[in-house]
């Protein structure tokens, strides 16, 4: 499976999922999100064809339900998903109205919220949004100054990918 430009931005995540496929019940991290899809790990070794349901918390939304098609995928890290032991690229089938604009929604205060992170590490001093912008993001464990840049960056990136 191969990754090409994707149709919208996506944004990066980090919440639990369940995945069935068949009578196969999985648990999975959905890794970054936008509203043609997903990326979710899944425990090692699970090679998966055919349709999956997705069910996961969107931060602000609550429960989604949605059903994809395996896109492409990984078998080591990413680099919007440095933690992950690698997973599938999932191109949504099934996806209710509301879910779509949820995820939508999700993916442009994402947007925002890194845009003005970016802002705040550009200035290479302290300001009183930057605690709360990483926590936010979830990189507030992140230390290493340049690492947070690039990391930011390339998450900026993710958002302008679009074909």
């Amino acid at each position: 499976m191969m990754m090409g430009k994707r149709k919208f931005p996506r944004a990066p995540i980090q919440v639990p999922a369940t995945c069935v496929v068949g009578q196969d019940r999985m648990s999975g991290t959905v890794w970054q999100i936008g509203e043609g899809g997903l990326f979710v790990e899944l425990a090692a070794g699970k090679a998966v064809s055919g349709p999956m349901s997705v069910h996961f918390e969107l931060p602000g939304a609550g429960g989604q339900r949605v059903v994809a098609e395996p896109a492409w995928s990984a078998d080591k890290p990413t680099r919007f998903a440095p933690k992950c032991s690698g997973g599938i690229g999932l191109k949504f089938s099934e996806i209710a109205p509301t879910t779509r604009k949820s995820i939508a929604g999700y993916v442009k205060k994402m947007k925002q919220t890194y845009e003005s992170l970016q802002f705040a590490l550009a200035l290479d001093r302290p300001t009183p949004q930057l605690p709360a912008l990483l926590r936010d993001t979830g990189l507030h464990t992140i230390r290493d100054r340049k690492e947070l840049k690039d990391y930011v960056a390339q998450v900026i990136a993710q958002f302008r990918a679009v074909a």
